[in-house]
């Protein structure tokens, strides 16, 4: 049996609250023919939320390598 950490901490991180910044994107029409379904919806917002939750913790590690205090 396999441990899911990636899905467990893009579980934890709402997509609403969280990522305002990064709502931008249309996640539903993948072109103007193809609507994306809801499992493919929730796969790029999963994606999203992984690549903001990376980002976010280099940013801590860099700002910590220096001693300067942040607050998520």
């Amino acid at each position: 049996m396999s441990k899911l950490y990636l899905q467990n901490i893009v579980d934890n991180i709402s997509f609403e609250n969280q990522l305002v910044k990064w709502q931008g994107f249309d996640l539903t029409q993948f072109s103007k023919e193809n609507i994306l379904f809801d499992f493919q919806k929730q796969g790029l917002q999963n994606a999203l939320k992984g690549l903001w939750f990376y980002f976010k913790e280099k940013k801590k590690t860099k700002l910590l390598k220096h001693n300067i205090q942040i607050c998520f």
